[in-house]
């Protein structure tokens, strides 16, 4: 009688948090590797996965705007005399 409605929590566990969660993770990993030309997944979720790609897709943003900074920052010193 636990069977069925075992699997189906299962089924849903694994599909509803763990894969998402292991994109996140997908997505960290290139950032590390540094690719940051990359979607963060589950940003429309309306729970805690939801969240954490939320704060993974600002801090992703934050860094290519430091990014940026640096290269034009870099560009201008070796413009200058």
């Amino acid at each position: 009688a636990w069977g069925l409605p075992l699997i189906n929590t299962l089924i849903l566990l694994t599909s509803g948090v763990t894969r998402p969660i292991g994109k996140l993770v997908e997505a960290m990993k290139s950032m590390q590797s540094g690719h940051y030309d990359i979607s963060v997944h589950g940003i429309g979720r309306k729970d805690e996965v939801g969240d954490m790609a939320r704060a993974l897709q600002g801090t992703l943003g934050s860094l290519r705007r430091t990014l940026r900074s640096f290269g034009q920052g870099s560009q201008a010193i070796a413009a200058s005399p």
